[in-house]
């Protein structure tokens, strides 16, 4: 819902896209949206970019990414012949980053500006506190499974106890 209502917002937007980084530091393409649908096939992001966000915790724009400087080893840029990009990260409620929002376009006439990146800023704000409630909900109910499970076993495994102490002729219990 976020991306389509950015793309609804950004009209020069070709592509959005969420990623997240995985307990293991592998950054997940999540959510995509594409201007258009033939677009959808393959989604590449740029590692590094989204790196680079990740680890300053700072929004980046640029209005001529195939030609920054910063971005000139990014093959993904190269090859999409990404003109203006956005990407803000996202913060979890510790202000760590746990994942990036992107917005570009191959446009190099309507290229993203500051107030742009100030409204992506914001929005990433607003996705970043959805998705770290969603996750703490989530670990939230795998705890009280785990917890189920844990009760269960201790159940059953009082159920292979006897009911009462054994009787033998010899032999005190």
């Amino acid at each position: 819902k976020v991306l389509a209502a950015l793309m609804k917002i950004f009209i020069q937007a070709d592509r959005g896209f969420i990623v997240l980084q995985s307990p293991t530091g592998e950054l997940i393409p999540k959510w995509a949206k594409m201007r258009r649908e033939s677009d959808s096939e393959s989604l590449r992001i740029s590692r590094t970019i989204c790196r680079m966000v990740m680890e300053s915790r700072e929004a980046i724009l640029s209005a001529d990414a195939a030609n920054d400087k910063a971005f000139e080893l990014s093959q993904s840029i190269a090859d999409f012949r990404i003109r203006s990009m956005m990407c803000a990260p996202l913060l979890d409620s510790d202000g760590k980053a746990m994942g990036v929002l992107q917005i570009d376009t191959l446009d190099q006439r309507h290229r993203f500006t500051e107030s742009d990146l100030e409204l992506l800023v914001s929005a990433a704000g607003q996705a970043a506190v959805v998705i770290d409630n969603a996750q703490l909900h989530d670990q939230a109910i795998a705890q009280k499974e785990l917890q189920r499970d844990l009760e269960l076993a201790n159940d059953m495994q009082k159920s292979f106890l006897p009911s009462s102490r054994p009787s033998h002729e010899h032999y005190q219990f």
